[in-house]
Order: structure tokens, then sequence, then C-alpha cells
């Protein structure tokens, strides 16, 4: 009985022994780890302005790459995988797309009320036209009836497709207002600004169906060639083209990928019988040759579903031939309603219509003074 009672309290005591000695070692790490710590703070300290800046270097970049991402898909409609159409930019292209980029990086942007709509965010960039959006903010300063036109034929459902569409005045007016609209812009430094500026309104309620985009629409005879470019005044100075009259004072020069109108349309997955299409043509002159090459495509499709076009010529550049004339005035006699100086004379054109007529009818009607042209089949 002694016997078992000394081995208890020799259990009891070696028990007791082991937890003063694991308190002991517990109080030792605890004093320790509070050592540590209070190191490390000091250490941190040290470290917190360089912190600081990784983490608002880690800032700038989430927000760039937004910024990039946005880039891509504004460029792209929403929900659509669109087939892969290259500018064909050569090296001059693409270092005065990424100078014009650079350049808008370091400014600020600014609202308009577009044409006395409503309001879109731009950059204040300086193309070549500082006072520009001044003139159609509130207000109607610069072609007016363009925006008329948009105004009557522009609905809910249209898709419109704006051809020379520059820093986006045009495209940013009619997206407010389509289904989708695709800007096309070949001038490397003007598809810049209306790149940052579709960017900029892309989360708008209409922003996402808005698109601009860097090849050239083509004539049949130039369908997948590399073409040059050319600035009159500047790159980006809203009259670039193709056209050799127009390259006589050439400033700054760039190579260019052309497809034709069809095989656009078909990257995009627009059918013309789908829904109503209108076109805007603004290309410098490069018209006399692209309107007619829409003959052969337009005459296949059904009638009511051909796209309303409105398109300017140049004369004041280049008159186109008659022989290109000729050819325009079957594309004309494709649609039941012809207007010159926009829509405001209306022109008897019927399949009948002779060359002599319709050379008549132009110079009755001083096309010259506002040679733009609008077509729409009832």
């Amino acid at each position: 009985m002694q016997q078992r009672l000394s081995l208890f309290l020799e259990s009891v005591s070696f028990h007791l022994y082991t937890m003063q000695l694991r308190k002991r070692i517990n109080n030792d790490k605890i004093a320790t780890t509070n050592k540590l710590t209070e190191k490390s703070f000091r250490k941190s300290r040290k470290l917190l302005p360089f912190l600081v800046m990784v983490v608002a270097f880690a800032l700038w970049a989430v927000q760039r790459s937004k910024y990039l991402v946005g880039i891509n898909n504004a460029t792209n409609q929403k929900g659509r995988d669109n087939k892969k159409l290259t500018s064909g930019w050569d090296s001059n292209g693409l270092e005065l797309y990424r100078g014009k980029q650079a350049e808008m990086d370091g400014l600020e942007n600014y609202n308009v009320s577009l044409a006395g709509g409503d309001t879109v965010t731009v950059s204040k960039v300086n193309n070549n036209n500082s006072n520009f959006w001044w003139v159609v903010d509130g207000r109607r300063g610069w072609e007016r009836k363009t925006f008329e036109i948009f105004e009557k034929y522009v609905t809910e459902e249209t898709i419109v497709v704006d051809f020379g569409t520059w820093i986006g005045p045009t495209l940013l007016f009619h997206g407010q207002k389509s289904r989708a609209s695709y800007g096309i812009e070949a001038d490397p430094a003007a598809f810049a600004v209306a790149e940052r500026n579709v960017w900029l309104n892309k989360d708008k309620d209409w922003g996402r169906s808005v698109s601009v985009h860097s090849f050239c629409v083509g004539a049949t005879e130039h369908a997948g060639k590399i073409m040059t470019m050319r600035g009159a005044k500047a790159p980006g100075a809203s009259m670039s083209g193709i056209t050799e009259k127009l390259a006589r004072n050439p400033v700054g020069s760039w190579t260019v990928r052309c497809y034709t109108l069809p095989t656009i349309l078909d990257s995009w997955d627009v059918v013309l019988s789908r829904q109503p299409v209108m076109l805007k043509i603004d290309v410098e002159s490069y018209e006399c040759q692209l309107v007619p090459s829409f003959y052969d495509w337009l005459v296949g499709e059904e009638r009511t579903s051909l796209p309303v076009i409105y398109v300017s010529f140049h004369p004041q550049i280049k008159d186109c031939s008659p022989d290109e004339w000729a050819r325009i005035l079957k594309v004309f006699q494709l649609y039941d309603s012809v207007s010159c100086r926009g829509m405001e004379s209306p022109m008897q054109i019927s399949k009948e219509t002779t060359f002599e007529e319709f050379e008549e009818m132009k110079m009755n009607l001083l096309w010259k003074k506002d040679p733009t042209f609008v077509l729409v089949n009832n």
C-alpha cells in the first residue's frame, strides 16, 4: 500500500513538472514571437514607402489592363467572334498610331453634347482641328445635313457601316440610335483617336454596340491588296486617302490592306436580308472606284434588302470620269429614290434614264455645291 502511494505521488510530481515545463516553453515562444514581431514592424516601417510604390504601380497596371481589354472589347461587337481582318499598316502606320496613343495618354477628356443630342466623352487631343468638338457641342456647326439624314434613316434595328469615320463624330452620333454601328478608318492617327473615343463611351447603354476598325474598304480590283495611303494635310487631319490625285502633296504615308464590303460584312455576320443596313461613305474621292464596284454585289440581293446609301463625292479633289459616272448610274438605278444635295433635291432616275439625262440632272441641281447623294428603296 505504501509502495503504491509512493508511486502515485511520484506520478503526480512528474505530471506537475511536465505542465510547468510546457508553460515555460510556451512563454519563451511568446516572448520570442513578440520580439520578432516588434523587429518586423520596425523593418516594415522602413519598407513602407517602397510598399506604397509597389501598390500604386499594381493599381496602375490593373487600370491599364482594363483599358486594353476595354479597347479590345469596344472594337468587337458584343457577343460576336469576328473573323480577323488586319489593317496592313507598315512601320510608318504603326508609329503614327502609337504616337497618337501616347499623345492622348497625357491629356484629359471632356464631355460634349454631340450635335445637340446626348452627351459623349471624347479626348481633348488636337487632331489638326483644335476647335472641332466645340463646333458640334450643343449645335450642328459641321455637316448639319449628315446628322439629319442619320436621324431619318437610323432606327434601333439598323446596322450602320461608316466608311471614313475619322475621329468618330458621326459614329458616336448614330451609334446612340442604331442596333450596331461599325466605323472604318484606315488613317492610323485618326483611328487611334476614334478608338479612344469609342472606348471612353463603352459604359453607356449603347457603347458596347459601337466599334471602329482599321482596314480599308476597297473596290473589287483592290480586294485583299496592300495600298498606299497618304495624308493631304497631316495624318489624322480628316483628308487622308489612297487616290493619286490626293497624293500630289502628301504629308506622311503608310500602307493599308483593303477588303471588299461583302467580305467585311461577312466577317461581322451582317446579312442584308436580316435587318436594315445603312452605309455612310466619305472616302476622299475613292468613291469614284468604290461605288461602281457595288453593282455586282447589290444586283444579286433582294431589292427590298438593299442598304440605304449616303455617299459624299469630292469633285474638288477629283471628279469621277465619264466611265465611272456611267457605272455609278447603274448602281443608282437599283434604287427607288435617289436625291442629290443630301435629301434636298430628288432625282427622277429610272431604269430608262440615259447617261446624258443623268449628267443634265446633276448639272441642273448644281450638285457640286453639295456633292452628296442618298439612295433609298421604299
